[in-house]
Parts: C-alpha cells; structure tokens; sequence
C-alpha cells in the first residue's frame, strides 16, 4: 500500500488530474492488494486518498484552473504545490504504517521479492520519473509556461510509448477518448467558476465578503 501512495505521487507529477489518478490505480493496484488479502476498505482508501496527491502535485489541473479563475500566477501555485504534496505522501505512508503496524490483519505479511527482481521492476519506471523531473524542472527553473509544460507532457509521454513500443490503434483511441472526457469536464467546471465569479463581482458580494472580514 505505500507502494500505490508512492506511486500515485510520482503519477500525480506527471497527470495532474484527481480522476485519472483513481481510475488508473482503481483499475490496476486494488485488484493487487485484493490478491495479497489486504483489508479491501484501506486499500480503497488508500487509492482514494492517493488519488489527491494530483490534485496537489504540479502540474496540478485544479490549480491551473484556481490560477486561471482568480488570476495569480499559475507557475507559482504549481511551484508552490511541491513541498505540501509530498508531505501529504509522507503522511499518507506513516499513517498506513502505524495501522498496519496496530493491525497486521489489515495487510498480512507478504514473501519479500529479491533483490534482482525489484531491481529489474525499477526498468519500466524510468520514463514516469523522467517525464516529472522534466515537466518541474522546466516550470521551476522558468524554462517554459505551465500551458507549454502540458504539451511538452504530452509529447514526452508519446515518445515514451513510442520508445516501449507498446502503442498501438486501440490505446490510441482509448486516449483520445478519454483526454476528451477530461477536457469536457475540466471546460464546465471552468466556464462554471468564471461565471461564479463574474457574478460576484457584479452583485458586489465578494466586496461585502471582503467588509465584512476586515471590518
């Protein structure tokens, strides 16, 4: 289970999407853990509570969309993100230590893997850390803008596939489709908080907001 915490803040460094990350451990680490007996309520919780690493973790989707909606430098919300996502991680694996560790029922105990086993594992993850350095190297140094980032994401992405020769039509279409389905989602949920805002602003209650709390 700290495995899957790991892993879900080292896809959140590369997705930034709360949805793609639950989705894609739902589908690939509870059958996993169902397997080794683990306790199904924790390791739903434990991919659940994951899964919001990305929402945290640049390139952070709801923070564009809070830098887009309340106009603040996007690149330093993401900058900002950082630090308290992988303290969020950190807490996230103490926590399922120490219940573990009260209730060894809710994960027993599994035979550990070699030595050369974990290394050889380590091969197929080296495009995800690779693509993560890339994309908060380039933001926290300035190299390019959160919107370039998402494309050069992308791209980087694509040429991981390519270089693992594992794409193929159906893939391809899979992830058209369901970038669709993420951008259709993330454009309501935008067009909703402008108007939001818009509204607030023209009824004047974001100023009685702001009388109010500084008197």
């Amino acid at each position: 289970m700290i495995a899957t915490n790991v892993a879900n803040a080292a896809f959140g460094a590369c997705c930034g999407s709360t949805t793609a990350a639950t989705a894609v451990f739902g589908k690939v680490a509870i059958p996993e853990m169902s397997r080794s007996k683990v306790d199904r309520r924790l390791a739903a919780g434990c991919v659940a509570a994951g899964g919001t690493l990305s929402g945290i973790i640049p390139p952070s989707v709801n923070l564009i969309l809070f830098g887009v909606a309340a106009r603040v430098s996007i690149a330093r919300l993401l900058i900002a993100g950082i630090i308290p996502g992988a303290l969020i991680a950190v807490a996230y694996g103490v926590m399922i230590y120490l219940r573990v560790l009260k209730n060894p029922k809710l994960a027993p105990s599994q035979p550990e893997a070699p030595l050369k086993e974990k290394l050889s594992s380590l091969k197929g993850v080296w495009g995800v850390f690779l693509l993560a350095l890339l994309i908060m190297g380039g933001l926290f140094m300035g190299i390019f803008t959160p919107t370039e980032a998402g494309a050069i994401g992308a791209s980087g992405a694509f040429v991981i596939v390519l270089a693992r020769r594992k794409l193929s039509w159906g893939t391809l279409r899979e992830s058209f489709l369901e970038t669709a389905q993420a951008t259709s989602v993330i454009f309501i949920i935008l067009v909703g908080a402008l108007i939001f805002s818009a509204y607030l602003a023209v009824s004047g209650t974001s100023t009685l907001i702001a009388t109010s709390l500084l008197g």
